[in-house]
Parts: C-alpha cells; structure tokens; sequence
C-alpha cells in the first residue's frame, strides 16, 4: 500500500469534489488558484 502525505490526500479529495476544476478546488481548500497550482507542481500531481 502506498502511503501519500496528508496535503497530496488532501489536495487529491479537493480536485475530486470540484469535478478536477482547479479553481473550484482552490476555493474549496480555502487558497488561491496560484497556490494551489504550486503545490500541484511540488508533489508533481
């Protein structure tokens, strides 16, 4: 089983909810599209 750190989990539910509309799942994480596009690239999502 593979273990992923709780902000990709996190992050992963975020995009599942709004549908993978980054946007929306920025909102719904409470960041910036900026933000969330960052961390996106940092856990290479």
């Amino acid at each position: 089983m593979i273990y992923l750190p709780i902000c990709v989990g996190l992050i992963m539910h975020g995009l599942q909810q709004a549908k993978f509309n980054q946007k929306k799942a920025a909102e719904l994480l409470g960041l910036t599209y900026h933000q969330l596009r960052a961390l996106l690239k940092k856990h290479q999502i």
